[in-house]
C-alpha cells in the first residue's frame, strides 16, 4: 500500500490512479532540480508490508523505499537510479514530504525502530545499528521541517 499524495488515503502501489481522488500515482521520474539527500540503508520494513528488505532514498521532496539492487548502489546525486528502479517495478513506497506528519523511533528487540507518520498510517523501519538510526532520524526530520 502507499499513500495518495493528494487526498492521503491508503491505495494499492498497483492503482495506475487514486480510486478515491483519481490523481496518478505511477512512479513519478525525478525532477531536474530534486536532489539526493541520503541513499543506501537497507533495512527490514515491518509496515505495511512485513519482512521486506530493501534499501530507503531521502530526496529533496520524498522518501523512497525500495528493492532490488538499483537503490542499494546509489550514491547521493543520482537520480537516475530511482527512475530505473521505478521502471523495473522495484519502488515499494514512495512517499512525497509533504504527505509525512511525524517522525519518531523506538525499540524491538535490538533493532532500533524509525517510524514514518502519514495520514494513511505508519510505515516503521528496523535498524541495527543507532549512528545509523539517528543520521536518518534527524534528515527526515529536518526535511519534512519537524
Amino acid at each position: 500500500m502507499i499513500v495518495c499524495p493528494e487526498c492521503k488515503k491508503e491505495v494499492s502501489a498497483a492503482a495506475a490512479a487514486c480510486p478515491h481522488c483519481g490523481c496518478p500515482l505511477q512512479p513519478q521520474a525525478p525532477a531536474a532540480s530534486e536532489m539526493v539527500r541520503m541513499a543506501g540503508f537497507t533495512s527490514y520494513m515491518r509496515s505495511p508490508i512485513d519482512g521486506l528488505n530493501g534499501q530507503a532514498v531521502l530526496t529533496d521532496t520524498r522518501f523512497v523505499f525500495g528493492t532490488g539492487k538499483t537503490l542499494k548502489k546509489m550514491s547521493a546525486g543520482a537520480l537516475a537510479d530511482i527512475a530505473k528502479a521505478s521502471a523495473k517495478g522495484d519502488i515499494v513506497l514512495d512517499i512525497p514530504l509533504a504527505a509525512i506528519t511525524a517522525v519518531a523511533s523506538g525499540k524491538q528487540g535490538f533493532s532500533t525502530l524509525l517510524v514514518i507518520e502519514t495520514a494513511g498510517g505508519n510505515c516503521t523501519f528496523a535498524f541495527m545499528k543507532k549512528a545509523v538510526h539517528a543520521e536518518w532520524e534527524a534528515a527526515l526530520k529536518q526535511a519534512v521541517g519537524g
